[in-house]
């Protein structure tokens, strides 16, 4: 995989935290991922796997997704990721407990302030 599947996984999952996939969202977050990291064919794929998966099991994925996007971005990336996230998570006016625990993962990680 790659940061832009690492990236898409990890929007994908602060986005259905609170309990479902919007097709909205998943637009609006596809989107971002090409105009960011290019046109990836694996993103179906990377779709599937995720919806598959149980929201158990998000907790270690996002967590790995996490770290193997830091490895292969920069701080630019990353911050402009975390700004993404941030965005889009405030969209409908209202950040969940679920939306805020995993962008805390972001930055409590990744320290935008330092970078």
């Amino acid at each position: 995989m790659n940061k832009a599947i690492y990236g898409y996984q990890m929007l994908m999952i602060i986005s259905a935290s609170d309990g479902e996939f919007q097709k909205q969202e998943e637009k609006v977050i596809k989107d971002y991922v090409e105009t960011e990291f290019g046109t990836h064919k694996e993103l179906e794929q990377a779709e599937k796997k995720l919806k598959a998966a149980s929201a158990e099991e998000w907790e270690s994925y996002f967590s790995h997704c996490r770290d193997e996007f830091y490895k292969s971005s920069t701080p630019e990336e990353r911050n402009k990721f975390l700004q993404f996230a941030m965005n889009m998570a405030k969209a409908d006016k209202q950040i969940t407990e679920e939306e805020n625990h995993f962008l805390a993962k972001l930055f409590n990680i990744w320290d935008p302030e330092n970078e």
